[in-house]
């Protein structure tokens, strides 16, 4: 069923470029100017995300103690401790740790982002050329050396098992 009042959101995806291009002044040719992208920056501001507060790595870590299971997890070590059953308190703990490395892993590319040093004027920078290798500067080194650190640390926590 069609929205009789479509959002001005919907309205402007389902334009063509040219009906866009007509509503904002702008030539699909030329582009803008420097007069009048310099006179649009100042009437709307620059073009960029604002960054926002960033979680320390600590504190994400920490955040996996939020989850219900981990302390359900947590009570029952701590009453198998209380008990005297010391074996069941060390398997429930090191499912915990595991858990752990298990969320540190899948996350690795949110921490990548969150712990990265932000890089003043990346944007700006002209493009790599067409024929450069992505793994070019040594990267793949740095690639094998996380997939060796990340591979190693499953072995371990696999052995702990």
């Amino acid at each position: 069923m069609n929205n009789p009042n479509p959002s001005p959101q919907s309205q402007r995806c389902s334009l063509s470029a040219s009906e866009i291009s007509e509503r904002l002044q702008v030539d699909l040719q030329q582009g803008l100017t420097s007069e009048e992208a310099s006179q649009r920056q100042l009437s709307y501001g620059r073009n960029e995300i604002q960054e926002g507060k960033r979680r320390p790595l600590w504190r994400m870590m920490m955040d996996q103690f939020r989850d219900f299971m981990i302390m359900v997890l947590l009570a029952a070590a701590i009453i198998s401790g209380l008990i005297g059953e010391a074996v069941d308190t060390i398997a429930i703990l090191v499912i915990i740790f595991l858990n752990g490395i298990n969320l540190v892993t899948d996350g690795l590319q949110g921490l990548a982002l969150a712990v990265e040093p932000h890089e003043k004027g990346i944007l700006q920078r002209p493009p790599r050329p067409p024929n450069e290798n992505i793994f070019a500067h040594g990267i793949w080194q740095h690639i094998v050396w996380v997939g060796l650190l990340i591979g190693g640390l499953s072995l371990l926590a696999q052995a702990l098992c």
